[in-house]
């Protein structure tokens, strides 16, 4: 009597980088006595799919007004590309795996905080966009020189300004009148009328 052999058991074992198949072929019993017989065949497959994923900290740096760089900590398994939606701030154009991202920017000159959007994508997919965001610088204004000595003659003098700001320039005397008013840096112009009490 021939022994009942029952269907080979199919196996997939899946892998990170695809999977393999085998079977086991076991005979049945016979007469009492048990046979135990494994043969496996691996197969290479792969048509396991693996997901892309990426990570980036912090969510947000805060810089001062002062020009310099910064660091963003990137976690990947994947070749990513790094973008920038503004021209005062450039970053690491790409990288793969785990690495980091230079946000570099620079000087902010103005009185406002401002704030860079950076981006990163997996091939055309947009996977996380952090921030850097920068104060506004301090206010200032200088005149140079402070005190000009002019002769009794009729003319005219130049300040130069030096500001982030918008400013005005008075007088306090009717000889004597000045630019009136002037943006960033520049100069402050000053003309006078002949002195006729000249010793």
């Amino acid at each position: 009597q021939k022994p009942f052999t029952p269907p080979g058991a199919r196996i997939k074992i899946a892998a990170h980088g695809g999977h393999q198949r085998a079977e086991v072929q076991r005979p049945g019993r016979r007469r009492g006595k048990a046979a135990a017989i494994a043969r496996y065949r691996l197969h290479g497959n792969s048509r396991c799919k693996i997901f892309a994923h990426l990570t980036i900290t912090p969510g947000n740096i805060n810089v001062p007004a002062t020009a310099g760089e910064v660091n963003y900590s990137v976690s990947s398994n994947a070749t990513w590309t790094a973008t920038s939606n503004i021209f005062w701030c450039n970053v690491t154009p790409s990288g793969t795996g785990n690495g980091t991202m230079i946000a570099t920017y620079e000087a902010n000159t103005t009185l406002d905080q401002r704030t860079a959007y950076l981006a990163l994508s997996i091939g055309n997919t947009q996977y996380a966009v952090v921030t850097l965001t920068q104060a506004g610088a301090s206010p200032f204004l200088t005149v140079d020189p402070h005190v000009q000595s002019v002769g009794p003659a009729a003319g005219n003098t130049v300040f130069n300004v030096s500001s982030n700001l918008d400013w005005t320039a008075s007088s306090n005397a009717s000889w004597c009148t000045v630019t009136p008013a002037g943006s960033s840096n520049g100069t402050a112009v000053a003309t006078f009328t002949e002195n006729t009490f000249a010793a």
